[in-house]
């Protein structure tokens, strides 16, 4: 909190190995003292206990969408990245505030196509055309839910990326979609936006960008 200023503080939460707890004994008389019959809900107070001292000193938590199994914080702002956007859906409705951020759309570590000459990657295959279906907001949310979508995030994480130039062609152009659907009203046309998208290419040149060709 000294370092970073602005007020959200992220605490991960994702993936969390509870089952390690079954054969903690430490863990095992924590929950036998606070009651929950789950491991995962140990989690939660735990979690719950570091998002209180942010409270505490005017920050707020952010988690990813674990958290709500383990009945995290309900002011914890949630990152929804499982289940193709259903767990922000859901988060929303709970009343949580929603950074959506859906794997099959926006986890741009997966591979561009499934051709076999693309370099090597988690998972593939996740094309232009897939961002640029991304919808941050879920269709049918209730109204009343919709404000609690407070924005998007694509993640580009690093396993398979060992330098800037294999980032760049990972990022681009598929980061050209991401913007163009969290910043824009929804309705667009791919077709058209593949025009666009062919006329700023050269701008990604002069700039030295190593992005993935169109074709």
């Amino acid at each position: 909190m000294d370092v970073f200023a602005g007020p959200y503080v992220h605490l991960g939460g994702d993936e969390c190995p509870a089952t390690e707890w079954r054969d903690s004994d430490r863990a095992r008389q924590r929950m036998h003292s606070l009651g929950p019959r789950a491991e995962a809900q140990l989690q939660g107070w735990f979690m719950a206990q570091v998002a209180s001292r942010l409270a505490a000193r005017g920050r707020r938590m952010v988690g990813w969408d674990e958290v709500i199994d383990a009945g995290g914080p309900r002011d914890a702002v949630i990152m929804a990245w499982r289940k193709d956007g259903y767990m922000g859906r859901w988060a929303a409705e709970l009343g949580h505030h929603v950074v959506m951020a859906p794997e099959y759309y926006v986890y741009l570590d997966w591979a561009h196509s499934d051709d076999k000459s693309e370099p090597l990657a988690i998972r593939g295959a996740t094309s232009v055309a897939d961002v640029y279906t991304f919808d941050p907001v879920p269709r049918g949310l209730p109204e009343g839910a919709r404000k609690n979508i407070i924005g998007a995030q694509a993640q580009l994480w690093t396993e398979y990326i060992p330098d800037t130039d294999k980032a760049e062609y990972m990022y681009f152009p598929r980061l050209c979609a991401f913007a163009e659907v969290v910043w824009s009203p929804p309705g667009g046309e791919l077709a058209e936006f593949e025009e666009r998208l062919a006329r700023h290419l050269p701008r990604l040149d002069a700039c030295h960008v190593n992005y993935r060709p169109l074709a």
